[in-house]
């Protein structure tokens, strides 16, 4: 079996901590369509929120203590935490040295108020999103090894053919779109692309790359269910959460030539949206 290249190594020990709250940072170790990793850290007497988890969660403490605070379960050093999907808690670093977990989470995490409802979601993307925003404020480069999707090139020999390639390609084009990617959505655009959709159309890459960046105002997020592809053409469907309606189901056709998208065209009910902002 072969070692992985040197060069994948990622080196966390000297990685910055990343403000994400009062009393909280992470570290992120890796960036997928379906989830993250991260090393979250809680400086002592912080709280995470109560919070439901829409997938499957991967807990394990490298360091201080942790309590479940609707049950009162002490999570110390070298204890392991399985969340299934649906689960609800919240829980508070206890002690006097902070608690650092090394947290693999599927899905998303949805913070609830008093009565249930949802007033926060993080998913992959928003993750990203605030690591990719950190990098850009401190003018450092993001780690290649934790988003592959945006840093993994496409081989010349290979970009014209393949459905394998065309499926990467699209899925290279989400990840962006959701990152706020300008210039990784700038490589996967061809500079003619033409964008229809129900809510609008876009000529050129500048007019498609603006138009992705408003529509983030009110996306808060993509969940893909599944992808088709031939040689050159991607259909993703996904469902589209908006702040505006309740998820609609979305249908997304992508042409994909000389290693490029060249055609985007998208389908799906705009009434909720449309009657929410109008």
């Amino acid at each position: 079996m072969n070692a992985p290249a040197p060069e994948l190594a990622l080196h966390a020990d000297a990685m910055t901590w990343i403000p994400t709250g009062p009393g909280k940072s992470f570290r992120p170790l890796r960036f997928e369509s379906h989830g993250w990793s991260e090393l979250m850290r809680l400086e002592p007497g912080s709280v995470v929120a109560l919070h439901r988890h829409t997938g499957d969660v991967h807990a394990y403490n490298l360091s201080g203590t942790r309590q479940i605070l609707d049950s009162g379960e002490t999570i110390g050093l070298g204890d392991y935490v399985y969340e299934p999907s649906g689960n609800i808690d919240s829980w508070q670093a206890v002690g006097d040295t902070p608690c650092i977990v090394h947290i693999k989470v599927t899905g998303a995490v949805e913070y609830l108020d008093a009565d249930g409802h949802v007033t926060e979601r993080a998913d992959s993307a928003s993750q990203l999103a605030t690591y990719l925003a950190w990098c850009d404020q401190q003018g450092v480069e993001p780690a290649p090894q934790l988003v592959p999707e945006l840093s993994r090139p496409l081989p010349r020999q290979t970009r014209e053919n393949g459905a394998h390639q065309a499926t990467e390609l699209a899925t290279r084009y989400f990840t962006a779109w959701q990152a706020r990617d300008e210039r990784a959505l700038s490589e996967i655009l061809a500079e003619n692309v033409t964008f229809r959709g129900p809510l609008g159309t876009a000529n050129g890459r500048t007019e498609c790359i603006a138009g992705l960046m408003g529509m983030l105002g009110i996306v808060t997020a993509i969940e893909v269910q599944a992808r088709v592809a031939d040689d050159h053409n991607v259909i993703t469907w996904f469902d589209l959460h908006t702040t505006a309606a309740v998820p609609a189901p979305t249908a997304n056709w992508s042409r994909v030539e000389d290693g490029q998208i060249t055609r985007i065209r998208v389908a799906f009910d705009p009434r909720g949206i449309v009657g929410a902002t109008s």
